[in-house]
């Protein structure tokens, strides 16, 4: 992908490639904390950039705690039956 080249996507889209829902979406782009919107023609119309949101799981998935952490947090010596 080149520079110039950017793909677009709608709400829809953002929310089933985040899993977030469309209050949740929008209530973490008004406190800076998703990536911002564009306009696409009118005042209504918006999407996301797709590398930014991207970017931003990138970053969601660096930030949990590792999965050896979390296993041996909970492990024990007995074994399942």
């Amino acid at each position: 992908m080149t520079a110039s080249t950017h793909r677009i996507l709608r709400a829809p889209d953002v929310r089933e490639k985040t899993g977030l829902s469309r209050t949740t979406l929008l209530k973490m782009v008004r406190e800076g904390s998703f990536p911002s919107p564009v306009k696409l023609g009118s005042s209504r119309t918006v999407g996301w950039v797709e590398a930014e949101v991207d970017s931003w799981i990138e970053t969601q998935i660096a930030l949990r705690p590792s999965s050896n952490a979390a296993a041996n947090k909970g492990s024990s010596n007995a074994r399942p039956k």
